[in-house]
């Protein structure tokens, strides 16, 4: 049978949250039986002990390793590729995130009649960095700035939690960008191409080891291909 949904996890040198990720996404996958679901891990690369972990879940969880470090949007295209449902939920695999909320991601894809769904992090209980949220605010600014003839726009760009259609991930992802800017490209073309975005609020948790993101670095990298994808 072909899963309804695939969970597609790109990880580094993540070995702290494999094994509580992925105990939570098999708890998910086992009180959703209605619910087809295979989950899909891309090591891009580790250099810790993270592939050691992961071969404790071969078994249970479709993993796929890069031998060298190619960047995170490079390990969500490889998911992409690999994966077979008929939609994708990718999320990052810092555990900030709950894989039970893909259920109601899904449900709001279904609902909404939307092409993706973008969990919306930028609330009053989330758990995230003042730094990183005045950051996708900034993101937020930027976007309204580029598409000012839309009536409505994804609150969260940079968002990595969400839930799309097979076939609209297919249509987005090729050209994207291979490192972490991989996110705001794919909002940014989505909008062009007129998909249609739909935010749901999700819960949004301290991350279990060290971030990856270069403020400064990142930051600018983020918006340059914001207005790249907008203007070209």
């Amino acid at each position: 049978m072909r899963p309804h949904l695939s969970l597609i996890f790109p990880c580094f040198n993540e070995e702290t949250s494999v094994h509580s990720l992925l105990g939570e996404a098999l708890r998910f996958k086992k009180s959703h039986p209605d619910l087809p679901v295979e989950i899909v891990v891309v090591d891009d690369g580790s250099t810790d002990q993270t592939a050691r972990h992961l071969e404790d879940f071969a078994e249970q969880v479709h993993v796929i390793r890069h031998t060298e470090n190619k960047g995170y949007g490079a390990a969500l295209k490889t998911g992409l590729f690999y994966s077979r449902g008929e939609n994708v939920a990718f999320m990052d695999f810092d555990g900030t995130c709950s894989v039970h909320e893909s259920r109601h991601l899904l449900e709001t894809l279904r609902t909404k009649n939307a092409d993706m769904v973008m969990g919306f992090r930028l609330h009053e209980d989330s758990k995230m960095p003042s730094t990183r949220r005045l950051g996708n605010s900034v993101y937020r600014l930027l976007l309204k700035a580029l598409y000012f003839d839309r009536e409505t726009l994804p609150r969260d760009v940079c968002t990595g939690f969400r839930v799309l259609k097979k076939g609209v991930a297919e249509d987005l992802f090729d050209d994207l960008p291979d490192d972490l800017s991989f996110s705001p490209a794919l909002t940014a073309k989505a909008l062009k191409k007129r998909y249609v975005l739909v935010d749901h609020k999700i819960s949004y948790n301290e991350r279990a080891g060290r971030s990856k993101i270069s403020l400064i670095k990142d930051g600018l990298k983020f918006g340059g291909v914001m207005i790249q994808r907008r203007l070209f």
